[in-house]
């Protein structure tokens, strides 16, 4: 529903999934984990940015920036190769310690 713009209140609708959660806390933005990233701490911290984009069109930007779907364009903060390519990496704490997956011993049974 998010995309149809003939329902207003979609214009501030903001879904914190997991190209979101990626972005702001690899960036260094928000410095927790990102299962505690707080859904109303970040719509009213990207409020008080006074942007000139909506909440809706701000979280379709992160989503085509950081999702696993763009891969092909850019696909940023999924792999730290990527950065290179990526137009604020001077600026973004580039903590991707955060995703790493813990190894896991296989035991054989």
């Amino acid at each position: 529903m998010g995309d149809v713009s003939e329902l207003g209140f979609v214009k501030n609708s903001y879904k914190l999934d997991s190209a979101n959660q990626r972005f702001l806390t690899i960036t260094g933005i928000f410095e927790c984990d990102p299962k505690d990233l707080d859904h109303g701490e970040v719509v009213d911290f990207l409020s008080e940015l006074d942007l000139p984009y909506s909440l809706r069109e701000i979280n379709r930007g992160l989503y085509a920036y950081c999702s696993k779907l763009g891969c092909d364009k850019y696909c940023f903060c999924r792999e730290p190769e990527k950065c290179d390519e990526c137009k604020v990496n001077k600026i973004c704490k580039q903590d991707f310690d955060k995703f790493k997956k813990p190894n896991r011993i296989k035991k054989s049974l």
